[in-house]
This record gives C-alpha cells, sequence and structure tokens, in this order.
C-alpha cells in the first residue's frame, strides 16, 4: 500500500576529513559540511576542488571535533549558498570568506603573530565606534532538542554574576534576551555559545576602523594586526629609523629616529621594529628620561 508519513533520522553522508585524508562517510561536522555545499549536487555552480581551501578545512575540522561544534538541520527551504554556509559556519564559530582565491573560513582564534602594523605614517581616516548598549543578563537560547524528540527547546544561559532566583549571593536575571541557535541540537552545545556571545558583547564593544594604500594587501579579513595611534591611546608614538648604530661585533646597540618620543623614568619601553622583508622584531629599550 502506500505510506501516509515516514520518520527517519538522516545523516548527511559526503566526504569527511579523518585526521589523514578525506573519505566517504556519515558526518555532522561543519568543515565537512562546507565543503558538501560548495562542490554537491545542489549547488547548481558547483566550486572545484583546487578553489576550496582544503589546508583551512581540515584545521578547523579538528577545533570543531575538539569543541564538540556539530551542525544539525532540517534544510527544507530554499537558500543560497551563501546564506547556507553562513548558518553551518556559526555553529562552527567561523564566517565564510575568499582567501588567495579560494573558498575558505574565518576562525575567531587567537593569534600570536600580527600580519601587519598601521599606524598615521601608513593610514589615514581612523575611526572609533563604542556601542553603549544595556547588556542582558541572560540568553533564552532556543535550540533543537536531539535527546527530546528533536522538539524545540530553551536553554537559559546567565551572564556572570546572575542566577534565576538571586541565591547565592547573586543577582536574579530580569533582562532576558532571545537567540536562536540553528543546527544546535544539544544542551550544552547551547550553553556554549550562550557564553560566548556573552564574552563577545561585553568585551568587544569597540569597533575600530582606518584607510589604506597597497599595504592592507598584506593582511585578509581575521588576521590579527597591530594598530598605533594616539586618538585611543594605542601605544606611545610612531616613526621611521633613520639610521643605525652598531658594535664592534656588528651587533645593533641604537636606532636614530625620524621623531622624539618622551621617556619618563621608572616606566619600562619596547620597540617594534618592521624589517624591510614584513617581519617584525620587538626589542627592549634602555630608558633614558
Amino acid at each position: 500500500g502506500t505510506l501516509d508519513e515516514l520518520n527517519a533520522t538522516a545523516t548527511t553522508v559526503c566526504l569527511d576529513w579523518d585526521g589523514t585524508g578525506w573519505v566517504m562517510g556519515p558526518t555532522n561536522n561543519p568543515a565537512s559540511l562546507v565543503r558538501y555545499v560548495l562542490e554537491g549536487k545542489a549547488n547548481a555552480r558547483r566550486i572545484p576542488v583546487a578553489r576550496i581551501d582544503l589546508l583551512g578545512l581540515q584545521g578547523w575540522h579538528g577545533r570543531c571535533v575538539a569543541g564538540g561544534r556539530t551542525y544539525n538541520a532540517v534544510r527544507d527551504f530554499s537558500s543560497t549558498v551563501y546564506e547556507t554556509l553562513r548558518d553551518i559556519c556559526t555553529i562552527g564559530r567561523a564566517s565564510p570568506t575568499m582567501r588567495d582565491g579560494q573558498f575558505s573560513v574565518v576562525e575567531d582564534l587567537l593569534q600570536a603573530n600580527a600580519s601587519q602594523i598601521f599606524s598615521p605614517r601608513n593610514s589615514w581616516g581612523f575611526k572609533s565606534t563604542k556601542t553603549l548598549t544595556t547588556r542582558p543578563h541572560a540568553l533564552r537560547c532556543r535550540f533543537v532538542n536531539a535527546e527530546k524528540g528533536y522538539q524545540q527547546d530553551v536553554r537559559i544561559v546567565y551572564d556572570d554574576g546572575y542566577n534565576a532566583d538571586g541565591t547565592g549571593g547573586l543577582t536574579a536575571a530580569t533582562l532576558i534576551e532571545d537567540f536562536d541557535l540553528p543546527g544546535c541540537d544539544n544542551a550544552g552545545l547551547a550553553y556554549r555559545h550562550g557564553r560566548y556571545n556573552i564574552a563577545v558583547n561585553k568585551l568587544r564593544p569597540e569597533l575600530f576602523s582606518l584607510s589604506s594604500d597597497f599595504e592592507n594587501l598584506t593582511c585578509t579579513r581575521g588576521d590579527k594586526v597591530e594598530v598605533v595611534h594616539d586618538v585611543p591611546m594605542l601605544a606611545m608614538g610612531q616613526a621611521r629609523i633613520k639610521s643605525v648604530t652598531m658594535n664592534g661585533s656588528d651587533e645593533v646597540t641604537g636606532v636614530t629616529l625620524d621623531d622624539s618620543l618622551l621617556m619618563v623614568n621608572g616606566q619600562t619601553y619596547g620597540l617594534r621594529i618592521r624589517r624591510r622583508d614584513g617581519q617584525q622584531v620587538l626589542v627592549g629599550l634602555v630608558t633614558v628620561a
């Protein structure tokens, strides 16, 4: 006869990174799903593998595994390729981008080295905007809970110092905002995303922007850069090196700058130098008041 209704738990089968190579298998890892969207049959303009940043996706795949970040959603609606990539990347704490002509992702990662230094010597039009908003006491994270038969569920995630009823020396949360998590299917992941977004809202209230010429080509979206400017009081100043003082062992003992910088007794100073090849060197200075 005819089936009136069919229920199933489905999993995408596509190329998945296993640590050594890309193999076909069931997966819900955001990195594998991004590749699937780019070169899969649903994409009318499939992207050849040569234009996909596989090395970047492989690193992101491992970090998604370590963080327990998986994308699980029923996409039974029409959407653009970019919107689909954006939704998948969001659950993996990233965003889609182009890097050196390849489709890749930008992750929110701690970076030790900066790819460029910007100062009033090589930029202009510096602007700073600070968002002064009332931060919520908690987020009402809405997601589909696999442990409850894939029904809509809610996880309240509190900011530091707040809880539901104000017990234990904490403050009762009264300002709670909704926060949707499409693709999230477990309460633990919803909690971590909620805490992360609370931290972003609290610790990143400022937006800086500036204009530059071709010196911007050394950095891409997501790269860490150093900025020197007197308006937000980032570093004490900037200058160009006019000459270098050497000792008998061909070691640099001092530099002469094309501008004056004030030193104060009791303070420790450092000099970050951008070399001709773009590499950066950070050296300590002898304080001369």
